[in-house]
């Protein structure tokens, strides 16, 4: 994990509950580096994750996480009201079906439970400064192929399948999409994270 994969991490941990009976769910888990971190924070082995890919599933699996592999445009295939947490770090943005995404999240976590969902933010200072200056944002992907942008450090690093940005919001847009499904914010914190519960 790089460094700023570790900063995330510091972030997510800082709003998440000690709770040794807590059963935790990471959608888009990747190897579980990340997992296995929030859940030593948590204070629980019974970590659940939602994975597409094989190599990360794999990974994953060797870190003692309950692996489902599904595309998390569909249903996750799981009993509804099962989690105490949910988290979904830097996933949400990747999704074409943001809505049913977030009605999931809803529908699998307990009455009590709570979700921390983060995600690039289109108003980041970096976003305005480009867009003032009639650049590409960063966050803003406009080939499913290759990173494009004048100013972008990474311009022309092929994008991996399935990981273009397909959708960018701001903290009022997340907000709202969030409301919309019922959750309660609770936090935001910088860059874009949505700390709610089931309202």
């Amino acid at each position: 994990m790089g460094s700023k994969g570790r900063k995330m991490v510091e972030k997510i941990s800082e709003m998440v509950e000690k709770n040794p009976n807590a059963k935790i769910l990471d959608l888009g888990c990747g190897s579980g580096e990340f997992t296995r971190a929030l859940a030593k924070r948590i204070g629980t082995d019974n970590i659940y994750g939602v994975e597409i890919s094989e190599s990360a599933i794999e990974s994953a699996k060797k870190k003692g996480i309950k692996i489902i592999r599904s595309d998390l445009n569909n249903p996750i295939p799981l009993k509804g009201k099962m989690f105490d947490f949910v988290c979904a770090n830097q996933v949400i943005e990747h999704l074409y079906n943001t809505d049913s995404f977030v009605k999931e999240i809803y529908r699998v976590l307990k009455e009590d439970g709570y979700a921390i969902i983060s995600k690039p933010n289109l108003a980041s200072f970096h976003n305005i400064f480009l867009l003032i200056l009639g650049k590409q944002p960063f966050t803003a992907h406009i080939s499913n192929e290759i990173l494009l942008g004048s100013l972008n450090p990474m311009k022309g690093q092929s994008i991996k399948q399935g990981l273009t940005h397909l959708r960018i919001s701001t903290y009022e847009g997340s907000k709202d999409l969030f409301n919309y499904h019922n959750f309660k914010l609770r936090k935001l914190l910088d860059p874009v994270f949505i700390h709610s519960q089931v309202g």
